[in-house]
């Protein structure tokens, strides 16, 4: 960094410093702005690289605390900073910003905790990763936890770029198969050009991301799990916040667990703006989960789909009581291995209001059944319900599906459920021992018989089979006759 910009961030810091001395009763102390002002690489705990000369937060005698900047200035051409060693006893930061935004240049500034490294706090200290939202900020910024560890007990971190401009990531992962990275702090906010990565691509120490007050997903914000564990606890989870976009929670791998013995409130997908969770693998366990605004303030939309893995909710709401916005759960295929909706959170189980959808995309095994497992708990689908099957697969008329399984002694109330197409789908329920199961049927078009294909059997013999797609269920009656008379006349 040059002197010019070393400059500006004391002409800053001494602005801030009289504003809060001149207003009426201010007890506030300015913080010290600490520039990073090293070469393209440099080691966060040596002094020579701050420009007050010191390690963040090491200046344990000075009653101001650090307010700590790594700019994307242009005279620095882009830079990596790591952190190798345990920085835990220097304490006294007030902020951390990475990717300050205040310049122009596109160069990207990366902070690396890698084994062994520890960057902690005690205090009242934010981090912020990129320009968060500032107009005209620019240049990337990237938090890597390779293997190290870094916490904030009592505040946020702020990860966000710019629409259209900057990004801000932020990587926790573990780098050999005894190192894993941890993120610890109070609150996650992710914005707009903002990415979260969670992985443990060695799986033997588990990469963690702990957040004591929940998570908050804006814009087009985006957090991808594929290993690791992320614990969120207390306050609430809220993937769509607000702003412009889709924000997206995608998990193929790991644990989300929003279920613990501190749970936030609600999980709330499509909250104050669109929101999607993506379950291709892993588990993802909540408390209270709601699919489109919970509180119904907001026109928002909500999916959630699930293709793999497996999820348990205490209580599953699609849709809301005041049908604003729209909130959908759709179930691709039979890859994920369990969809449960447990119980204990008041009477409350599994509830689609009018304005919430089911959809269930059927593969050539069927699809995964949503399971409901508390005797007790109130089940209510008064929404829109919609079948189909995914590309490449046929229906064979007769085959059954079922849909919501539930051992509650008040059975399944499907009274304005409707949407379905009723020239394709029989709809309805039935018991099974003290099961109340949703089932659909399919009555919609098979191949004719004359559809056929070729198939090479044993002594070179040809025999011709209709293309069909055979479901969980024998075909019904019409198809297998089909098959006796093609067969009948073929014989050789």
């Amino acid at each position: 960094m040059n002197e010019v910009h070393r400059t500006n961030h004391l002409i800053r810091s001494a602005v801030a410093g009289v504003a809060v001395a001149l207003a009426p009763g201010a007890m506030v102390v300015a913080g010290i702005h600490n520039v990073y002002i090293g070469g393209a690489t440099g080691n966060w705990g040596a002094a020579a690289n701050w420009n007050q000369r010191y390690v963040p937060g090491s200046n344990a005698g000075s009653s101001a605390q650090d307010d700590v900047y790594l700019d994307n200035d242009a005279a620095s051409g882009g830079y990596v900073v790591t952190v190798n060693t345990n920085l835990s006893s220097d304490n006294n930061w007030r902020s951390i910003q990475i990717g300050d935004g205040f310049y122009s240049s596109q160069y990207a500034v990366t902070v690396d905790v890698n084994s062994g490294g520890v960057l902690a706090s005690q205090n009242n200290s934010g981090i912020n990763v990129g320009g968060n939202g500032r107009t005209g900020a620019n240049g990337n910024a990237i938090l890597n936890i390779d293997g190290g560890r870094m916490n904030t007990l009592t505040q946020s971190i702020n990860v966000a770029g710019v629409v259209g401009g900057s990004t801000a990531t932020v990587n926790v992962s573990s780098t050999t198969p005894s190192s894993a990275g941890y993120l610890e702090v109070d609150q996650l906010s992710v914005g707009s050009n903002g990415t979260v990565n969670l992985s443990d691509p060695y799986g033997a120490g588990t990469a963690i991301m702990d957040i004591g007050h929940g998570i908050a997903l804006s814009g087009n914000a985006q957090i991808n799990q594929s290993g690791g564990t992320f614990t969120t606890q207390g306050g609430g989870n809220y993937i769509g916040n607000g702003g412009t976009g889709t924000a997206v929670y995608s998990i193929s791998g790991g644990l989300w667990n929003a279920a613990g013995a501190n749970p936030p409130r609600y999980t709330n997908v499509g909250m104050r703006s669109a929101g999607t969770l993506d379950l291709t693998g892993g588990t993802a366990n909540f408390n209270y989960l709601s699919v489109a605004n919970v509180n119904a303030t907001v026109a928002a939309v909500g999916l959630f789909e699930i293709s793999g893995g497996s999820t348990t909710a205490r209580a599953l709401v699609i849709g809301n009581s005041g049908g604003l916005g729209t909130g959908s759960v759709t179930v691709v295929g039979s890859g994920a291995t369990g969809i449960t909706a447990s119980g204990g959170y008041g009477s409350t189980l599994l509830t689609e209001y009018a304005n919430g959808t089911l959809n269930f995309l059927i593969d050539r095994q069927g699809v995964t059944t949503i399971n409901t497992t508390n005797s007790n708990d109130a089940i209510t689908l008064a929404g829109k319900l919609t079948l189909g099957f995914l590309p490449g697969v046929n229906g064979v008329d007769g085959t059954v599906y079922n849909l919501v399984s539930s051992t509650s002694s008040s059975g399944i109330n499907i009274t304005g459920l409707a949407g379905w197409n009723t020239a394709d789908w029989s709809v309805g329920l039935t018991t099974s021992g003290p099961d109340h199961i949703l089932q659909a049927t399919y009555i919609g078009p098979v191949p004719e018989p004359g559809a056929l294909t070729l198939l090479a059997i044993g002594g070179g013999a040809i025999l011709l089979l209709p293309r069909i797609r055979i479901g969980k269920s024998r075909p019904g009656l019409a198809v297998r006759l089909a098959l006796r008379d093609d067969r009948a006349a073929m014989r050789l």
